[in-house]
């Protein structure tokens, strides 16, 4: 498959060689359709001279009724005659054919003058127009025949009268659009020019590979000669030779068109990413002033959503002196019955705008649900892009395909550490439209708050809109309140269906536990808030390679305050609990629980809150002997999640009723193994006691020590005891009392099963 650029347009190459004098003495054309108009009536005398040679040859006989139904006396061997000669002798002898020759050979040079004035005009920025016929020949590499074909094409499109003509010329008047054998009649020339322009209508051909024009199929499955097929162009290209240059229709739903941007000061990285993305915007503009030779150069970026793979490959563009054309894999959801037509026209759409081009966000899961062409089509796609193709993924596992066939490279762009997100913070308010007060805390932001480049965008942008609707003023500086409410907007946004956010209800005065416990839990407390300190003041995040996240399991029976526990840790450090819905997660389909997870790890990667797996040994299971397929990818679900757990740079608490049931390797891999058990007596009491809100009227006497001894109940029951006891209560608009509270956890009790203590009060 040949798409490489032939030599530049004439129009380009005449251009060239003018002096600029004569260049500005030519008269231009100010709108596209005028040159549309002058090719036409080119084409028209072109045609009509080549009436009158057939004519002439004898194969086109006036006044016969039965033309093209008959063959007549003769016609035989006139035919017989045209494939040894193009042309009788006499034809140059004749004075009509003669005129009509000069004629067309005076509008083809003042086409050509006109073409290479207006190209030489808007260079100078002194008038003119876009000459998109012309674009689009130097763009696809077209040559002198194939733009021919192209004006061929267009004709029938714009002027009805061209159908009435080809049907002359073509001896059939039911034939409206021209066809191959025609096109090979008006330009193909001698008979090596003939061969060499039936190519132009195989596979392969620029005219075909990016769909400038459509072969007629035929009907019925039937598929006719190639010389006898018609051909027509698309309405998108019609449209974009008449000077239409807006993004095709159908494509808005998945195409952007994104300027380059080659201000390199925007990008805030890691100095080893900046050094190689400056090396790689070098490399790409050597490569571009050296023309293509085995391709398009090809460029991986793969990362996160928001860590600015759109904005490096802008840049990359604008190091290629062009902007680009992103079209997002998922939005697209291309099925394989129509890869070809909607790839080519992408193609096609890149090749007009001249762009470099994006396909964004590819996945293996859209490969493998046949939404998506697989890896090795899109690369070579991306090879027949304008001076650049880029490919984004948010997953680092994407191949580079065969070397040998063009210049490639992966760069792997990650979520920022604390001063990374700093460096943001101070960039995007710098360079952006939000004013932010002077008393806001960056630094606290960035500790706080794991966003990417493109999460503090929008949290900027929340922020002013809070602003705005608390002042009443556009450009109201936000304020720290603000941007608090901005980041809990945008905290989380990935886990919608996937994980519910959890607010604390408690706090650590109010637990209820033994000391041993409590202090396990400080510990846990006080390891997330100064990870930051440890890890990057201290520099041993440069000691460890993985497991820097901080991971607990939290065993015990129901009710004795698990998740609880967990809501008070992440209200004593601030940050959001989000727990994570099994019933979302864990698939019987093989491999969407790991992609299910895979979302909730993404979405929670250096956002700062903390992932709560409730009943996780439904989920963390011990690993089996392999006895068959399903025990094979259990099993693969474990280490996958083992590996995850690691990887994660936040915290990860897991609850469980039955620590036996999770895996041995697993729980010996996390950070904390908290048991909590049930509570004995004098515990039951105290919580008996901080249960009952102070506010809510009781006796004097309530037996507290009492019901604590004769119920064996876990706090989450207790709760449950004492808010019926309340209802009661207040149905009857008096205090609480003991009978209530007794009578309460008599049912409590029941209800769960548990036998209630003979004890007497």
């Amino acid at each position: 498959m040949s798409t490489a650029k032939s030599s530049r347009a004439p129009a380009y190459r005449l251009m060239e060689e003018l002096d600029e004098l004569k260049l500005a003495q030519q008269p231009v054309y100010n709108d596209p359709t005028e040159h549309v108009r002058e090719e036409l009536q080119r084409l028209a005398l072109w045609i009509e001279l080549r009436g009158l040679l057939l004519k002439k040859e004898g194969v086109i006989e006036e006044g016969n009724r039965f033309r093209g139904m008959l063959l007549r006396e003769g016609e035989m061997e006139q035919l017989l005659k045209r494939t040894t000669t193009r042309r009788p002798a006499s034809a140059d002898s004749d004075p009509e054919i003669a005129r009509k020759h000069h004629a067309f050979e005076a509008a083809t040079r003042r086409i050509s003058l006109r073409e290479a004035a207006t190209l030489w005009s808007v260079s100078k920025d002194a008038g003119g127009c876009r000459l998109p016929l012309v674009e689009m020949s130097h763009q696809f590499g077209l040559d002198r025949f194939q733009y021919h074909v192209l004006i061929l094409g267009l004709a029938p499109e714009v002027d009805l009268s061209f159908q009435r003509m080809f049907s002359y010329l073509m001896n059939d008047v039911t034939r409206k659009r021209p066809n191959v054998s025609l096109a090979l009649e008006l330009f193909g020339g001698d008979a090596v020019g003939r061969r060499a322009g039936r190519a132009s209508f195989l596979p392969g051909s620029p005219l075909l590979e990016f769909n400038l024009i459509e072969l007629d199929r035929g009907s019925a499955g039937l598929e006719p000669s190639l010389m006898l097929r018609d051909f027509k162009m698309p309405e998108r290209v019609v449209l974009w030779l008449l000077g239409n240059d807006a993004l095709a229709p159908q494509m808005g739903r998945y195409t952007q068109l994104l300027p380059g941007d080659p201000d390199t000061d925007a990008l805030v990285y890691p100095k080893p990413i900046l050094r190689r993305l400056g090396a790689l915007r070098s490399h790409l503009e050597r490569l571009n002033q050296g023309g293509e030779a085995a391709g398009a150069p090809m460029v991986v970026l793969t990362g996160p959503d928001g860590v600015g793979k759109r904005s490096v490959a802008r840049q990359l563009a604008a190091s290629v002196g062009r902007g680009a054309i992103q079209v997002d894999l998922e939005a697209a959801a291309v099925p394989s019955a129509a890869r070809d037509r909607v790839f080519k026209n992408i193609l096609r759409e890149a090749r007009l705008h001249d762009r470099a081009l994006i396909l964004a966000n590819y996945s293996s899961e859209l490969v493998q649900a046949g939404i998506c062409p697989s890896l090795g089509y899109l690369y070579s796609i991306l090879r027949q892009a304008p001076g650049l193709g880029c490919l984004t993924s948010r997953t680092h596992d994407v191949g580079l395909g065969p070397s040998g066939r063009g210049f490639s490279t992966r760069i792997a762009l990650e979520v920022p550490d604390t001063f990374g997100r700093l460096d943001l913070w101070r960039v995007l308010i710098e360079r952006g439209p939000v004013k932010v007060d002077e008393e806001v805390d960056l630094r606290g932001f960035s500790l706080k708050y794991g966003f990417t480049g493109g999460g503090i965008r929008q949290v900027l942008a929340h922020a002013q809109e809070e602003a705005t609707m608390r002042t009443g003023v556009n450009s109201t500086p936000v304020t720290t309140d603000d941007l608090e409410a901005a980041c809990r907007i945008q905290l989380g946004q990935g886990m919608t269906g996937i994980a519910t956010r959890v607010r604390a209800k408690a706090t650590i005065d109010e637990m209820v536990l033994p000391d041993d416990l409590l202090e396990v839990i400080q510990e846990i407390i006080e390891q997330a808030r100064y990870r930051n300190i440890v890890f990057h003041d201290w520099g041993f995040d440069r000691k460890l390679k993985s497991g820097k996240g901080l991971s607990c399991l939290f065993s015990g029976p129901p009710g004795t305050g698990k998740t609880m526990v967990a809501g008070v840790i992440a209200s004593e450090l601030n940050m959001e609990l989000f727990k994570v819905d099994l019933s979302q997660v864990v698939s019987k389909y093989v491999g969407e629980t790991e992609k299910n997870l895979s979302k909730v790890f993404e979405s929670a990667q250096g956002n700062q809150f903390i992932i709560l797996f409730d009943e996780a040994d439904s989920l963390f299971a011990k690993r089996t002997e392999v006895k068959s397929s399903v025990d094979r990818y259990a099993n693969l679900e474990v280490n996958y999640l083992l590996q995850k757990i690691e990887d994660y740079g936040g915290m990860c608490v897991l609850t469980t009723n039955f620590e036996k049931g999770i895996d041995d390797a697993f729980k010996r891999r996390l950070n904390f193994r908290v048991d909590f058990p049930f509570p004995e007596p004098e515990y039951r009491e105290e919580l008996w006691r901080k249960l009952l809100p102070d506010e809510a009227p009781r006796e004097d006497d309530i037996a507290y020590d009492w019901l604590a001894e004769k119920y064996e109940l876990a706090g989450g029951n207790i709760r449950n005891a004492i808010l019926r006891a309340a209802f009661w209560a207040a149905a009857k608009a008096r205090p609480i009392t003991t009978e209530d509270l007794e009578l309460a956890a008599e049912k409590e009790a029941r209800e769960i099963g548990k036998l209630v203590q003979g004890v007497g009060f």
